[in-house]
């Protein structure tokens, strides 16, 4: 029961305090699911974050679904890991849930509009800054090896980093193509 009501916490305040997108929630995942629960290795995090991106539906909630499946089912029983899964994604729920319907009534004031637009403008540097620090977050070993005992990975990791780079920004390839591209890249690389 205990690991359940630490389940819903962790995850209500990733839901009330990830509001924008998943680029905004991924750190905050990171710190509870990694740093401060360590329910996933940074490793798996890498991994797990790669798939629920690729699923379809907000990455919050995939990930909120395995973690409240493997975390609940590991420590009590297979059988008990779709109650995990309805936990964490029940505290995502909930705060999109309670708060929708004040934020719409928000906007729908005139006065509390101009506020509510102010209130939006200042958040939109908060949204950069979280945006690099998902990035950021994302540099390290498990994605890339270590520079000095796995070269060989660090440096195709490196070049197939800076060719979607490249080939998204500047060429303009469709992201479907680039994440081909990089998929046969890998086979062969690794």
């Amino acid at each position: 029961m205990r690991l359940l009501i630490q389940l819903f916490w962790n995850f209500l305040l990733i839901g009330f305090f990830g509001i924008g997108s998943a680029y905004i929630s991924i750190p905050l995942l990171y710190d509870r699911i990694v740093v401060a629960n360590k329910w996933l290795q940074p490793g798996q995090f890498s991994d797990l974050l790669s798939l629920c991106r690729m699923l379809p539906g907000p990455t919050e909630i995939n990930m909120a679904a395995f973690v409240g499946y493997g975390s609940v089912s590991q420590q009590l029983g297979a059988g008990m890991g779709l109650l995990g899964v309805l936990t964490a994604m029940a505290a995502m729920a909930t705060v999109s849930f309670v708060l929708m319907f004040p934020t719409l009534r928000l906007f729908a004031d005139k006065e509390a509009n101009a506020m509510a637009q102010s209130i939006m403008e200042s958040l939109r540097p908060v949204t950069a800054g979280m945006m690099m620090a998902f990035l950021i977050l994302l540099f390290n070993v498990e994605n890339f090896g270590h520079p000095y005992l796995l070269k060989w990975d660090f440096v195709s990791s490196i070049f197939l980093f800076v060719a979607t780079l490249l080939g998204v920004h500047y060429f303009r390839f469709n992201p479907i193509f680039i994440l081909l591209l990089c998929g046969l890249a890998g086979i062969f690389l690794y």
